[in-house]
């Protein structure tokens, strides 16, 4: 996670897009000119683009990044918190680190898929396998996995940034 943050960190030249929750609107915010700052300054620029494709499966250079605000929880697969399959996800795939479910209604409105890879401010690379029960449909919520019930607990729930592409 740390090496994520560091190359995003030194590609702040990327093209963030802002939604404002409140006017449910977007806003581009043009970072081209400190590309052409990074490009000038380091021969490695290519080298930065490089890695975001190795590790942003679907990545493509320049291509803008999305943002919002969104509510993270935890759940564990078991029947009390999911259905009668709690190690099959809506995927239809087994259960397993770095997945999560998303609000369906929230999933639906910005048009991620099962298998799109979002990134969660503070906590890294997640990929999108399940959906939360349609009470949450009005929320940006996100659900992450986790197979330790007492971590879940502590966990809680914790508002951060969501990137997607």
């Amino acid at each position: 996670m740390i090496r994520i943050a560091m190359v995003l960190m030194l590609l702040g030249f990327l093209i963030f897009v802002e939604t404002d929750k409140e006017a449910s609107s977007y806003s581009f915010v043009d970072h081209s000119e400190t590309i052409e700052t990074i490009a000038s300054l380091s021969e490695t620029a290519a080298h930065y683009e490089t890695i975001l494709k190795m590790i942003l499966p679907g990545y493509e250079a320049g291509q803008p990044f999305f943002s919002t605000p969104v509510t993270v929880t935890s759940y564990n697969p078991v029947k009390e918190q999911c259905d009668s399959t709690p190690l099959i996800n809506s995927a239809n795939k087994l259960v397993a680190p770095g997945q999560v479910a998303i609000s369906q209604g929230f999933r639906k409105r910005i048009g991620l898929e099962f298998g799109d890879i979002i990134v969660l401010e503070n906590f890294g690379l997640f990929v999108v396998t399940d959906h939360m029960n349609t009470r949450f449909d009005n929320e940006n919520r996100i659900d992450i996995i986790s197979f330790i019930p007492e971590w879940s607990k502590k966990f809680g729930k914790q508002r951060v940034k969501m990137f997607w592409w």
